[in-house]
C-alpha cells in the first residue's frame, strides 16, 4: 500500500512540475509585460509634468518680465529669460528623462475666434543643442537660434499670447523582444509626446 501510494506522490509531483513549466513562460511574460508598462507610463507622465512646468515657467519669464524683489515699477523690469532657460526648467522636472534624447518645439501663437495664428516656432533636436531652428514665425527669422535667444521672444510676450511647448521623447520596449520573429535582443522603439499651452495674462 505504501508503495502505491509513493508512485502516486512521484506522478503528482511531475506533473506539477511539467504544468509550472508550461505556466512559468506565460507568467514570466506577464509581469514584464506588467514593469514594461508601467515604465513607459512613468515616462510619460513625467514627461507631460515637465512640460507643464516649462510652460507655466515661461508665460511669466518674458520679455521685460516684472523683478518680485524690487517694488520701483520704473525699475523692476528684467531681461526675458531664454530658451536655455527655459530648457533647464524642463530638464530639472523630468527626473530621469535623458536630455540629449529629448526633442522640444516652442510656440506662440495668437488664438482668437477664427483659430491660431502661430507667430513663431523654433525647435530644439535636442534639447540640449547650443542652436536651435526657427521654423516659423514673425517675431523670429527663420534659421538657426542660438540657446541664449530670448523665450517667448522679444514682441511676442505680450498679453494674451498664447506660449506651448511640445516635447518628443524615445521609449524602448523591452517586450518587443519576446514577439515571435524577432532575432536576437531588440527592443521597440516609440515616440512618447506630450504638449501644454498656457496664455500670458500681463
Amino acid at each position: 500500500m505504501s508503495r502505491a501510494v509513493f508512485r502516486i506522490d512521484r506522478a503528482r509531483a511531475g506533473n506539477a512540475n511539467v504544468e509550472f513549466a508550461l505556466c512559468a513562460i506565460f507568467v514570466i511574460f506577464l509581469l514584464i509585460s506588467i514593469f514594461d508598462m508601467a515604465r513607459g507610463l512613468w515616462i510619460y507622465h513625467t514627461l507631460s509634468e515637465a512640460v507643464r512646468d516649462g510652460t507655466r515657467w515661461a508665460i511669466v519669464h518674458g520679455d521685460r518680465y516684472v523683478d518680485p524683489t524690487n517694488p520701483d515699477p520704473l525699475t523692476n523690469r528684467l531681461p526675458g529669460a531664454t530658451l536655455g532657460d527655459a530648457v533647464q526648467v524642463i530638464e530639472r522636472a523630468a527626473v530621469g528623462i535623458v536630455p540629449s534624447q529629448l526633442n522640444l518645439t516652442f510656440t506662440v501663437a495668437a488664438v482668437g475666434s477664427g483659430g491660431s495664428n502661430v507667430l513663431s516656432e523654433i525647435t530644439c533636436k535636442p534639447a540640449t543643442a547650443a542652436t536651435c531652428t526657427a521654423v516659423t514665425g514673425t517675431c523670429v527669422a527663420a534659421g538657426n537660434v542660438a540657446s541664449t535667444s530670448n523665450w517667448p521672444p522679444n514682441g511676442c510676450a505680450q498679453s494674451n499670447l498664447e506660449v506651448g511647448i511640445t516635447a518628443q521623447y524615445p521609449y524602448n520596449s523591452m517586450v518587443v523582444m519576446f514577439f515571435p520573429g524577432m532575432k536576437g535582443v531588440q527592443f521597440g522603439k516609440y515616440i512618447l509626446g506630450s504638449s501644454a499651452h498656457e496664455a500670458i495674462v500681463f
